[in-house]
């Protein structure tokens, strides 16, 4: 998996003739991006269009969209009311969009879903999306297994939910789940969000899905059959087959010849600096 600023030259001199991508001497190897989700970081740190023509897929940065302050959901397949201003990509949904629109081939994106949580110390007993932090970092109390403050497995939230009186809530707007208790908040995927995620890169013709973190998944049966995330991701994705590449939109096709001609001279100020190249 790469990160990072992409030149694809330097993905293809590691490729080589064909070892990792491309041919059918080359189908056990299969070379992945990470595209992070904020549009910024996308334009400036990315050669689009040839990025993705040197790899197999691209996993999309689908989950981490909460904002410090508040208890927000962390993958929201859609825009919660009010639409927040500030930040350009509130959702996956813009997410795909934004990649789309940039010239990605819907059939390369990946969407992420992680068996994670994020999790928040509320400042009061406000429950609601939206509500505010603590003070201090705001983040939840560490697990009894990961030990991470602010992270949770899904084991350890469904075990909340199911054995220690945790409320679930399933927010509609954003087709993902959240649960509380008292003063503590976390913010994750299960099994029904998992479904709505599949239905959702099924009906824009994405390539499929990336399940990340699989040791946090329910691999003990702790709150019923073992590993559902991984289950229910393979059970929903099942018959489905991208469809094969097809040409791009004219406005794509306009926005990615300004972008070439954008990139390479940022990168070579950046690389040499400003004297040697304006």
């Amino acid at each position: 998996m790469v990160h990072g600023w992409c030149s694809t030259g330097i993905l293809r001199s590691q490729m080589g003739a064909g070892r990792l991508a491309g041919g059918a001497e080359s189908s056990r190897w299969h070379l992945t991006l990470y595209l992070p989700h904020e549009d910024s970081r996308v334009d400036r740190g990315y050669e689009l269009r040839n990025a993705l023509s040197s790899v197999h897929y691209a996993v999309m940065g689908s989950f981490g969209f909460a904002e410090p302050g508040h208890a927000e959901v962390a993958s929201p397949l859609y825009n919660r009311p009010p639409i927040r201003d500030h930040s350009p990509i509130n959702s996956i949904h813009e997410l795909v969009v934004l990649l789309l629109d940039r010239g990605a081939p819907s059939n390369k994106l990946l969407l992420a879903v992680t068996a994670s949580g994020f999790s928040y110390a509320l400042a009061r007993a406000d429950t609601e999306v939206r509500a505010p932090l603590r003070s201090d970092d705001g983040r939840g109390q560490a697990g009894p297994f990961t030990l991470t403050p602010g992270r949770l497995a899904y084991f350890e939230i469904c075990y909340n939910v199911y054995r220690n009186g945790w409320a679930r809530v399933f927010d509609a707007a954003t087709s993902c789940p959240y649960a509380y208790h008292g003063q503590e908040w976390v913010t994750y995927d299960d099994a029904d969000s998992v479904r709505a995620k599949v239905a959702f890169l099924r009906n824009r013709t994405l390539g499929g899905a990336a399940l990340m973190d699989v040791a946090a998944d329910d691999y003990m049966g702790m709150c019923g059959p073992r590993n559902v995330l991984a289950r229910t991701l393979r059970s929903a994705l099942k018959h489905y087959s991208p469809p094969a590449p097809s040409s791009l939109s004219p406005r794509a096709k306009k926005r990615a010849a300004v972008q070439r001609q954008k990139h390479y001279p940022r990168v070579a100020r950046q690389l040499f600096g400003k004297r040697h190249f304006g």
